[in-house]
This record gives C-alpha cells, sequence and structure tokens, in this order.
C-alpha cells in the first residue's frame, strides 16, 4: 500500500514542538501521526532543512493527463471507431484488430 502525502504544513505542525525540546512522541500524540513518521521528519529537517521536509510525489515524473484520458468511454468513440472504419483506417465497432505476426490465409 502506498503511504499518504502528508502536506508540509503538517510535517511543520510536527517538527516546531520537537526543535523547541518536546518529545518526539509527545508531538506525534498531539498532532495524531505515528512516532516513526514524526522522527523521520524530524531526521530530514536536521539533515537537509525545509527543502528536506517538502513532500515527494512518486508519480511526478510521469506528469499531469489530461482530463481526456480519465474519462470514460462514450457513445461518441463508437462514432469515431466507425468514421475510421469507413476510411479504411481502423477497426470498426465489434471488428477484431489483430496485433501482427502474420500466419493468416
Amino acid at each position: 500500500m502506498a503511504k499518504p502525502i502528508i502536506p508540509l504544513e503538517t510535517r511543520l505542525k510536527a517538527i516546531e514542538p520537537v526543535l523547541g525540546g518536546i518529545q518526539q512522541k509527545q508531538a506525534a500524540e498531539r498532532l495524531g501521526a505515528g512516532v516513526s513518521a514524526v522522527h523521520g521528519w524530524v531526521r530530514a529537517y536536521r539533515k537537509g532543512g525545509m527543502a528536506a521536509l517538502r513532500p515527494q510525489n512518486g508519480n511526478a515524473a510521469q506528469g499531469n493527463k489530461p482530463a481526456d484520458s480519465r474519462r470514460r468511454p462514450s457513445a461518441a468513440d463508437d462514432d469515431d471507431a466507425e468514421a475510421l472504419a469507413s476510411q479504411g483506417r481502423g477497426a470498426g465497432v465489434g471488428e477484431r484488430v489483430d496485433a501482427g505476426g502474420g500466419g493468416g490465409p
């Protein structure tokens, strides 16, 4: 299961009391976070400052996908497929598309 991305503000609320002298366990309890998470944030801050506290998004390299790639297929998609098939450029609705490789009669 993927770890949730915790906002920078929440991380700051966790480490500020620790930097002020409160134990990490107490800071975690006040915030409702895990002790190991607070420990990691404090360690990251001490090692790399504020830049190290910024959440890292593992999907950032993929970029933002356009809204069209997330929508569900509609009846208009069937019309597009039929138009392509009639032009000889693609498969129509219900037609099989082979991946190639030959071997057919």
